[in-house]
């Protein structure tokens, strides 16, 4: 006779979104990454005009496993593309799989088989442009086609084989679907593309100006709301380093996002962690932004004080001041794992890796910052680095809340 008893499986409790500029990948789609090899492969890894890479990369330093990564963009971001032909005739339209300048970096070889046709396709590093070819430089990774067809109705049909089965390209018939002309043989054709591909970048007025829309526009799937596309999946923190960055002037935009960020949390049973920008550096500074940013007070968010510095890579290891969400979102994903979800990411146990505190404060200031519901990261002689603070951003004193505690 059955018993009855099931097995309870476990679950995650520490998936983190993060939402940001980066340099390549699928645009206002949530894509699921479980490494920092992983990022880079599809997201192109460390860039200096991402904030949001450095915190990917905290994240797995200190303990993080699943992600669900929102890339943004703001104004006319496209893919880099070139036209196929024979004869001056358009053939094929080959567009790079995301919008960006990396797809200039893609090249392209036709070579005929008979009736049919072969395609490589390549992402070069270093190489060397000539005209319309991208020649020499080292191959970073290749995709080769063979035994492609033009007729719609084969099964290796070039439309429908490439667009499945690439991750770097994607192509569009240009000719009629009566004609079952080749494109002509090329070598080492270049995807061409503006400067522009990017379209407008972290810092620029631009970005600066749209940012509330490029992360969080209400009543779309773009920015955080693409992240109601991974259903039945769920997300349990989220990281919008990005919005920290904006300049003081674009402060309301800052609020703004972070606004729309917590009742979203709230609606998916998540839980955000809020950065602060550059240029709060000191207990009087913290105080004051939590008096500027009275709005944000909520049990679904926590703050932490000072930022963090970390070794950039991209810069000789030079000391990097970047938000502490990442590096946080992985401790409590590391705190999850070995003791619980019961217990609090606070203390010595939590420790952060891989990242220094940008201030050093004492036990005044401490107690100072802790009772109004901003938790601190300490540097102490035997622990090192450490999240000394538990509590919500509705977690002071005064509140007296009952989700006083993360």
């Amino acid at each position: 006779i059955p018993s009855g008893v099931r097995t309870i499986t476990g679950v995650s409790t520490s998936d983190t979104a993060f939402v940001g500029f980066f340099a390549r990948g699928p645009v206002n789609e949530a894509t699921r990454i479980t490494s920092f090899a992983d990022f880079t492969r599809q997201f192109g890894g460390l860039d200096r005009r991402s904030v949001a890479s450095y915190a990917i990369q905290q994240y797995y330093l200190n303990g993080g496993q699943i992600a669900y990564v929102v890339r943004v963009t703001a104004g006319a971001a496209e893919p880099a593309s070139a036209d196929l032909v024979d004869n001056g005739n358009d053939i094929l339209q080959v567009d790079a799989a995301n919008a960006g300048v990396w797809g200039q970096n893609i090249r392209v070889t036709v070579a005929a088989s008979g009736a049919l046709f072969n395609l490589t396709v390549e992402e070069v590093v270093n190489g060397t442009v000539l005209g319309t070819q991208l020649n020499d430089g080292d191959v970073v990774t290749g995709e080769e086609y063979f035994n492609l067809s033009m007729d719609p109705a084969d099964p290796r049909y070039a439309v429908a084989v490439v667009n499945q089965e690439s991750s770097l390209i994607q192509l569009t018939r240009l000719s009629d679907e009566a004609t079952l002309t080749l494109p002509a043989d090329v070598t080492n054709r270049r995807l061409e593309g503006t400067d522009g591909d990017d379209g407008d970048g972290p810092g620029s007025a631009a970005w600066n100006g749209a940012a509330e829309n490029t992360f969080a526009q209400t009543g779309t799937e773009n920015g955080i709301y693409a992240l109601d596309k991974i259903l039945p999946f769920v997300f349990n923190l989220l990281c919008i380093p990005g919005a920290a960055a904006l300049p003081a002037a674009n402060a309301a935009a800052m609020r703004a996002i972070y606004s729309k960020a917590i009742a979203y949390c709230r609606l998916k049973r998540a839980f955000l962690l809020v950065d602060i920008s550059t240029e709060t550096n000191t207990v009087a500074d913290m105080t004051t932004w939590l008096s500027d940013n009275g709005g944000l007070v909520d049990d679904h968010a926590a703050v932490y004080f000072p930022r963090l510095e970390i070794a950039d890579a991209l810069n000789n290891s030079r000391p990097l001041n970047v938000a502490a969400s990442g590096t946080m979102a992985g401790v409590y994903a590391r705190i999850d794992a070995s003791r619980g979800i019961w217990k609090a990411p606070a203390g010595v146990e939590a420790s952060l890796r891989n990242a220094g505190v940008a201030v050093k404060l004492d036990d005044l200031n401490n107690g100072t910052l802790n009772q109004l519901g901003i938790n601190v990261l300490r540097n102490f002689p035997i622990y090192g680095n450490v999240a000394w603070g538990g509590r919500t951003l509705n977690g002071s004193n005064p509140a007296a809340s009952e989700y006083k505690y993360i």
